[in-house]
């Protein structure tokens, strides 16, 4: 083992006796002192980079002993691949260079003796041989290991990047954060939480009280409700309203929470635009549920309408008739009758308004009419694999209409698409609303005409059980239904009688066992058009004179089938009455040419007379049908091109309304077939 050599401190001259030989044997002494018990690793070499010294410090420090290190190459703590400069380095001094190391502390790193490396700082001083002061003699070295040093650095930096990061997070968050101090005064706020307030700069309310963001009233409540439950369980979480930079209420949504310093952490949420949409949707809600009542009181009073009217129309008729007697007691006692008939259609019409509302248009965008059937509908799917999609334009597409009838429609149609929806399997309802402008029905035409306005498109489809085609005609009838007792039978039939009354189309295709799909053209702008259940007749049309025509009436009251002859010969009308439908069919049968109208009823027991018209219209394409109903409102849906009616009239009715509707039936029958 090398002993430590201690000549690389300057020691002039040969120890031996004297004071300066004490002195210097007591400065040797020191220095090996101060090198054993420092806690940098001191390390000293000679000319030739041989170790002389090696303290208990850098054997703990690099894990050699003092006798594995003394005597060994400097080579020892350096990594190979920076030996080869410090190679060159001592070359540069012992040819009387410079250096940038001696004199200078400077980080590098150190080879440990389990061969991984280690960040140290290390100081340098050299020890010249002579006394020009250049040629080394040797090296002293202090190291200090700066890996706990390097490392508290990373992770400071780590910490102040992730902690930039949250910051950033926080910032760009669309919830309003803020931070106070133990006096209730903001020390840090995102931007979300001042814009959330109307003000664009943060700045603006740092060091200002939290209470500057409440009405004074509001924010006693806070102090006196709030905040007792705050410092009580650390954290509350509720609804208050805020108060805007402008003056404006902010509904807000706030959770807060203690900070540790005892400053006050407020996460809020501006819930106005929710709060809206659900009062919205309560208001749409609580209009479909009005609706729905006024549909069943609707065709309850229908119903009883209907038996009223065709009593009514019997005596009305009869009493017409009387008038033409020659014998003015019977002339004032029949107008009489007329005047009390009258009087009880006018009741009969007021039962019916019961299950009207009158439509009430405003500018609205179709898309917000789906999206709320959506929120409407989805909750209503139980089937985890069911779903309702939305198919909408990007820009807005509006109509000037009432948005609760048109939000009726849709939603009774989409619920009958939900309950078509068979259980298990991925099944789906769709809704669409487009441009109407250049497209044309993909199913059959069942109601109205397609409008020759700007109109929008709104197609619902399904992927359920699907309709047969002998009932695509039929779901709109009232009372028809597959649900049982679960079902009305109403929803269909209100559905047809408000896109008849606004003008609009329908067209269903369907696919059994795979679904349906059902176009709604509903015209951009409101449209006056003639309404039979306001005036009881059809538009007047030009047309032949009845006299001389072949009539065949059918209607299961006997009454009303003796009056509306007697009205019908009474204008020189060769009349077949029937009380059977099945006895018109028979009598077509018997002689297809020989009939120049038909006159029928639509509720009757054996056969309605949407059905009759078409048994009809299979012997006879071209025969001109005029349905008489005490509901023309309810099957307004069957007149038109696409419908099995030529003419729809209200009961009761006059000879002359009688007269003018036939004729216009006759004529819509030509133009029809030409």
């Amino acid at each position: 083992m090398l002993e430590p050599d201690f000549t690389l401190f300057p020691i002039p001259g040969d120890p031996a006796e004297g004071p300066d030989d004490r002195q210097l044997r007591q400065e040797r002494r020191i220095a090996q002192l101060i090198a054993q018990t420092t806690t940098d690793a001191f390390v000293c070499a000679d000319g030739a980079s041989r170790i002389t010294l090696w303290n208990r410090a850098a054997e703990v420090m690099f894990g050699w002993s003092e006798q594995e290190a003394l005597g060994q190459s400097l080579d020892l703590i350096i990594p190979q691949v920076h030996r080869k400069g410090h190679h060159a380095g001592v070359a540069r001094l012992r040819a009387r260079g410079d250096t940038k190391l001696v004199g200078q502390t400077v980080e590098v790193p150190a080879l440990c003796k389990g061969g991984h490396e280690i960040p140290v700082e290390l100081s340098l001083a050299m020890w010249p041989e002579d006394e020009d002061g250049i040629t080394p003699a040797g090296f002293a070295a202090i190291i200090r290991d700066v890996s706990a040093r390097k490392q508290a650095e990373a992770e400071r930096v780590a910490a102040e990047a992730r902690l930039a990061r949250q910051v950033a997070a926080i910032d760009a968050s669309d919830d309003g954060m803020a931070l106070t101090d133990a006096e209730g005064r903001f020390i840090f706020m995102n931007r979300a939480h001042a814009v959330m307030f109307g003000y664009p700069d943060p700045d603006a309310l740092v060091g200002q009280p939290w209470s500057v963001l409440y009405t004074p009233d509001e924010a006693q409540r806070i102090n006196d409700e709030v905040m007792p439950i705050l410092f009580a369980q650390g954290q509350w979480r509720g609804e208050t309203q805020g108060l805007k930079a402008d003056g404006a209420p902010l509904e807000q949504e706030i959770a807060l929470s203690l900070a540790p310093e005892g400053g006050i952490v407020c996460v809020t949420r501006d819930v106005g635009e929710r709060r809206g949409m659900e009062r919205e949707k309560a208001r749409l809600r609580e209009q479909l549920m009005l609706a729905q009542r006024q549909e069943v009181v609707g065709q309850l009073a229908s119903g009883i309408a209907h038996d009223f009217n065709n009593l009514i129309a019997a005596i009305s008729g009869t009493a017409e008739l009387l008038r033409h007697i020659d014998d003015n007691r019977v002339r004032h006692h029949a107008l009489r009758i007329q005047s009390a008939a009258t009087t009880a259609a006018g009741l009969v019409e007021k039962l019916l308004t019961l299950g009207r509302r009158t439509p009430h248009p405003k500018l609205v965008d179709l898309r917000r009419i789906l999206w709320d059937v959506r929120d409407l509908v989805a909750p209503s799917l139980t089937d985890p694999l069911h779903r309702i999609e939305l198919d909408l334009p990007p820009a807005p597409l509006m109509a000037l209409t009432d948005d609760t009838e048109l939000n009726q429609v849709v939603l009774n149609i989409a619920l009958n698409a939900r309950d078509a929806l068979r259980p298990g399997g991925t099944q789906r309802i769709k809704l669409e609303v487009m441009a109407a402008e250049g497209r044309q029905p993909t199913g059959k035409l069942v109601l109205g005409s397609l409008p020759q306005v700007p109109a929008a498109l709104i197609r619902i489809s399904d992927t359920g059980m699907g309709i047969r085609p002998e009932e695509l005609e039929q779901v709109f009838e009232p009372f028809f239904t597959h649900k049982g007792e679960a079902g009305t039978g109403l929803g269909l039939a209100v559905v047809a009688g408000i896109i008849a009354s606004n003008n609009g189309a329908l067209a269903i295709q369907s696919w059994p066992d795979c679904g349906t799909e059902f176009e709604i053209w509903w015209p951009l702008q409101p449209s006056a058009s003639a309404d039979p259940a306001d005036g009881g007749d059809a538009p007047a049309r030009s047309g032949p004179g009845l006299v001389g025509k072949a009539v065949l009436v059918v209607d299961d009251n006997p009454a009303v089938v003796d009056t509306l002859a007697a009205m019908l010969e009474r204008l020189g009308v060769e009349v077949g009455p029937c009380i059977d439908p099945h006895d018109a069919i028979d009598t077509l049968k018997d002689d297809p040419a020989g009939w120049d109208l038909v006159i029928t009823d639509y509720d009757m027991p054996a056969m309605n007379g949407a059905r009759l018209a078409q048994q009809l219209r299979k012997i006879r394409s071209d025969l001109p049908i005029l349905l008489l109903t005490a509901l023309p409102r309810v099957h307004q849906l069957h007149q038109g091109p696409e419908g099995v009616f030529d003419g729809v009239l209200g009961k009761p009715t006059s000879a002359a309304r009688l007269a003018t509707a036939a004729a216009g039936a006759i004529a819509a029958a030509r133009e029809r077939n030409s």
